[in-house]
């Protein structure tokens, strides 16, 4: 290892790399044995102290060191200890600010320091996400009161679907290992508490109203800014900016931070501070910002950064850029671990890494173009501001498209704008703010200016978001192009040792790889996902190019999201009756931008009991283009490989007014071979006029045992069976299991597999359950 190897000159880079390599194994490690990272840390600790005096191996050592404590510390808080699941008297104490959800009422709370008594056993746990249904005229629950009650404990349910929503991952990342539902019986107290306990919660209140009063309608841009409050902003203003490409600005990250520290430093450098005493001062501003926001990782990584850099001047040292980041890095998740896996983090992190790996590199060659010309600032502050831009998309661009599968192109073109009008509107904000604490009548007159100032750029942000084509529609990134592209960034680097005729080389190879893998048509078989939507239904037919959506669950947030992932557009949605649990995630697959074509009901839909919104979400896909037509026995469906057929309801039998399950959309399919028959919710009283054998039978009903009759079983004869219902309430499909059973069927239930997979080619099927170890009854 020589002098100049990256390693030997950022030692901190490389064992902070490891150490997130570690706590990457760590969350992903199923079946996590705690052992086997304690030995590997034992022994890389001995060997880093006996190796102190050879500096090559003694940095090989150490990284192992962070390797093994990353992997042992992420396996720790991914796999806690947890109480059964149940109902029990349940006691904590609440902690931060209650919510209530507009729509229907429900309160969400987190619970600290929570009792659960389990058969006269007291269990302890740190935490609980707490969501129950209040009494009417009921008060929120304030933080500091304690909590006693009867509720069901659960355990929080991970990722069931392909692309999925992963719920446990996502309270985990919060440090919080089980949910709490219910509330019989509740009892706060101290009842007559009037007010949040915590000081931090009252003035971040207060300061809201403040801006209310001072701002009007403007203020929740203002509290979004500057308090991290984003649930006023309405959704019209948070979808243009989405469009336009800037939602970043929107939520307060290192970039508020940094812009904030930028203004605070020019203020106090006029007092001519010295660094001891400005590292201090940053220090109590910092501290209390980060704890006013909640120690929100974003914040605090731009904090750290900043007290880094100060403390580097106040002892007089240089502070090289990628140290600071892995020190920053190092500390986060020594603390909290799997916020690794946190998209906000990655962002934050990728963000700045982007700027230190490229920027440099791209400034340099700025510099060097410029030479010939006379200096100009205006100039030179739009380089550097999209040069900044550009660098950290870099890094952003792939999780971003992974995780919201789209591209803004005009975000790139105004978002050094963007950024320079959210520093200039925090300023004015925040002396609005200041201002109205001595002299109310000046600030409401500053106030106004803001309020004018804030319609101006929200006005332009929601022109800019209607520009035809400012967005890219893009699927998730393959792992081979997320791996392609971080070699290609790093090799743009100045800390790649490679000469330059290898170096473009290797970057000529990797862009036409990126540029022609995706070009290269790959024969696909067949796929059946039926996925997992508690007692609702919605399933997708995969078959080349095509795709044809059967129902779309209550919810739509993982059908949408896999369809957008996989770059897909549903040739056909088929709606097998107009029941929420069927049609309810329409909203969500047309909010998120999913192309829908056609969309396919039984004859007679439109006139059966329909309950909810169900007709308005079908005029709502009219008015975005999808066409709308009816099916009845008899019609058929083809697709590539795939073909379908109708077998109910009869069209012009259906007789008005009546459940719209009577005459649910019964369609027999082949898949390549393999026989389906999906039967929607069909009810016992019209399944009997049925007449179909089938390899694979989608049960009636989510296995009601009224309508997954012994004679539509027998009348099938299926070999495999998927019932669509949660674990959670198994005496709602026992019966039809049971029958299945002796029927010799082999059944998977969608609340204990998640998705079902059935893979199609040629008559033969594999079945694959998403969850891991899920269960297939009469195996």
């Amino acid at each position: 290892m020589t002098e100049r190897a990256f390693v030997r000159q950022r030692p901190l880079v490389t064992c902070a790399l490891c150490y997130g390599a570690g706590v990457l194994l760590g969350g992903l490690w199923l079946g996590f044995h705690w052992h086997l990272p304690v030995l590997g840390l034992v022994l890389a600790s001995i060997s880093a102290v006996l190796l102190r005096k050879q500096p090559g191996l003694h940095i090989v050592s150490s990284a192992a060191t962070f390797l093994f404590l990353g992997v042992l510390l992420a396996g720790l808080a991914a796999n806690p200890s947890l109480p059964p699941e149940g109902k029990f008297q349940i006691q904590g104490r609440v902690t931060g600010q209650a919510v209530r959800r507009e729509k229907d009422g429900r309160i969400t709370a987190r619970l600290a320091q929570v009792s659960v008594l389990v058969d006269e056993t007291e269990h302890k746990v740190p935490s609980a996400h707490w969501t129950y249904f209040p009494a009417k005229g009921a008060k929120m629950p304030l933080d500091g009161q304690t909590a006693s009650f009867h509720g069901t404990l659960y355990h929080p349910a991970p990722q069931e679907n392909p692309k999925g929503f992963d719920f446990r991952a996502y309270l985990l990342q919060k440090e919080i290992p089980i949910g709490v539902s219910g509330a019989r019986d509740l009892t706060l107290s101290p009842a007559g508490q009037i007010r949040h306990e915590s000081p931090w919660i009252r003035l971040r209140l207060a300061l809201a109203e403040r801006f209310d009063v001072l701002l009007n309608e403007q203020a929740p841009l203002a509290k979004a800014l500057i308090l991290g409050i984003r649930e006023d902003l309405p959704e019209e203003t948070t979808q243009a900016f989405r469009s336009a490409g800037v939602a970043h600005v929107l939520a307060v990250s290192g970039l508020h931070v940094s812009l904030l520290v930028m203004f605070l430093n020019f203020v106090l450098k006029k007092l001519n501070l010295s660094p001891r005493v400005l590292l201090l001062i940053f220090t109590l501003l910092l501290f209390g910002y980060c704890r006013l926001l909640d120690f929100s990782a974003s914040i605090v990584r731009a904090s750290l950064l900043t007290l880094i850099y100060l403390l580097g001047k106040a002892l007089h040292r240089r502070v090289d850029p990628l140290t600071s980041l892995a020190a920053a890095f190092l500390l986060i998740l020594l603390v909290r671990p799997l916020d690794l896996f946190s998209l906000g983090f990655q962002l934050s992190f990728l963000a700045v890494a982007g700027i230190i790996l490229l920027g440099d590199q791209l400034h340099v060659l700025y510099q060097r173009r410029i030479r010939r010309f006379r200096p100009n600032k205006l100039r030179d502050w739009l380089a550097t501001a999209y040069l900044t831009t550009l660098s950290a998309s870099a890094l952003t661009a792939l999780p971003l498209t992974g995780a919201f599968h789209y591209f803004s192109l005009i975000g790139l073109m105004i978002s050094p704008f963007a950024i320079a009008g959210v520093f200039g509107l925090m300023i004015l904000y925040l002396g609005v703010l200041l201002i109205s604490a001595f002299l109310m009548p000046l600030a409401q007159m500053l106030g106004w200016i803001a309020m004018v100032l804030t319609w101006f750029y929200e006005g332009a942000v929601a022109w800019v978001s209607r520009i035809p084509f400012a967005v890219l529609r893009l699927p998730g990134p393959a792992w081979w192009q997320i791996l392609l592209v971080t070699l290609l960034i790093i090799l743009l680097t100045r800390y790649v040792m490679i000469r330059m005729r290898w170096r473009v080389a290797a970057i000529s190879a990797m862009v036409a790889a990126l540029v022609i893998l995706p070009m290269i048509p790959v024969a696909s078989p067949v796929r059946y996902i039926q996925l997992s939507a508690g007692f609702a239904d919605s399933a997708i037919i995969l078959d080349g190019d095509k795709t044809l959506v059967i129902d779309t669950g209550s919810h739509g947030g993982d059908l949408s999201n896999f369809l957008l992932s996989e770059g897909r557009t549903v040739d056909a949605l088929i709606i097998t009756h107009l029941h929420a649990d069927h049609v309810g995630g329409l909203e969500q697959l047309l909010d998120s931008g999913v192309v829908i074509r056609e969309m396919m009901l039984p004859d007679g839909a439109l006139d059966a009991q329909i309950a909810g919104n169900g007709l308005q979400l079908l005029q709502l896909a009219q008015n975005q283009g999808t066409k709308i037509s009816f099916l009845g026995a008899g019609d058929e469906i083809a697709l590539n490989k795939v073909r379908g057929r109708v077998l109910w309801p009869y069209q012009g039998k259906v007789y008005p007014g009546l459940a719209a399950n009577l005459h649910s959309l019964v369609t027999l399919w082949d898949l390549d071979g393999v026989s389906l028959l999906n039967a929607g919710d069909i009810s016992a009283d019209y399944s009997r006029y049925l007449e179909a054998r089938a390899q694979v039978l989608k049960v009636p009903h989510h296995g009601s045992r009224h309508d997954a009759t012994l004679e539509l079983i027998q009348k099938v004869r299926t070999e495999l069976a998927l019932i669509t219902a949660s674990e959670t309430q198994p005496d709602r499909f026992q019966q039809a299991l049971k029958r299945l059973l002796g029927e010799e069927a082999r059944v998977l239930i969608t609340g204990e597999t998640g998705a079902i997979t059935l893979t199609c080619e040629e008559g033969e099927v594999r079945v694959d359950s998403h969850l891991r170890g899920g269960i297939i009854h009469g195996l």
